[in-house]
């Protein structure tokens, strides 16, 4: 009987040591190294995420620092001058008409930069409004045109034009006195007549007499002896036949017949080329891709 106790009590004594023992390990061994586990990935989490934080203050700091090269200058009222006298000369330069300017009062945003708004009513030819646009968009500032208001005044053959403008002046900005003299990248390797195709189609339908290139249509393409390409002048009910290679010069359009397909020819006119089918206006050609 007492053997059998004995056998008993070191049975039970094994169950415990074995059961005992496991919770042992687990709080002692398992437990432990489970949370060091999840405090490493929530390190990592946290050093992955401080890093995106890191990349994109670097980011914004490049971003700033750029926009403070493109800077009106710091000081709001020099700033409120200085670009005021800048759009003078543009409108001036631009020749347009009975310009008449406003702005408003400088207003401080989140303590970065001080938002200046400007007016500008004029009166001006297509023309005109595409030079303003251009030397406008080729200042390198931190300025946008907000809105634009256009009236055609079809009896003068004149736009009416109110032009509403924001710009920024950054509190750290690189300049003082001065505006920023960069010319624009976009506009770096372009000039005015860059978009001249703008002008010549006269989508305000303003001015004096009717341009006679919007009345030459492309009417037909002949393949009997040399290719030739058929142009009606609507406004003399006249057809000129030119061959490729030859000069088209009607109105305010001058350009080569660069080639000729069954429907449809390729113009090349200012370095551009453009693609005209049969049945279209000149005005209604199409710009090709600078590669085609």
């Amino acid at each position: 009987m007492e053997t059998r106790q004995l056998v008993l009590y070191g049975l039970l004594g094994v169950i415990v040591l074995f059961f005992g023992g496991e919770k042992l390990k687990t709080s002692l061994i398992d437990e432990p190294f489970d949370a060091q586990q999840k405090r490493i990935e929530k390190l990592e989490k946290d050093r992955t995420k401080a890093k995106k934080t890191l990349n994109r203050a670097k980011k914004t700091s490049r971003r700033i620092a750029e926009w403070e090269e493109q800077s009106l200058p710091a000081d709001p009222s020099t700033a409120r001058t200085v670009y005021q006298e800048w759009l003078v000369d543009v409108v001036d330069r631009s020749r347009l008409t009975t310009p008449s300017f406003d702005s408003g009062t400088p207003v401080l945003r989140n303590g970065i930069y001080h938002s200046l708004t400007f007016s500008v009513r004029a009166r001006g030819t297509l023309q005109q409004f595409t030079a303003f646009l251009y030397e406008f968009y080729r200042a390198d500032f931190l300025h946008q045109i907000q809105s634009i208001g256009i009236t055609p005044l079809r009896s003068a053959g004149l736009l009416d034009l109110s032009i509403s403008i924001e710009a920024v002046a950054m509190t750290n900005s690189a300049y003082a006195q001065d505006l920023p003299t960069a010319i624009a990248e976009e506009f770096a390797d372009k000039d005015i007549t860059y978009f001249s195709p703008i002008v010549r189609r006269n989508i305000f339908g303003i001015g004096g007499e009717a341009d006679p290139a919007n009345f030459t249509r492309l009417t037909a393409v002949t393949e009997q002896g040399d290719t030739e390409a058929w142009f009606t002048l609507g406004s003399e009910n006249r057809v000129i036949r030119l061959k490729q290679g030859e000069m088209l010069d009607v109105g305010q359009f001058t350009g080569t017949v660069a080639e000729i397909h069954r429907t449809d020819v390729i113009l090349e006119a200012r370095g551009e080329r453009w693609l005209l089918s049969i049945g279209e206006n000149l005005n209604e050609a199409s710009a090709l891709p600078p590669e085609f």
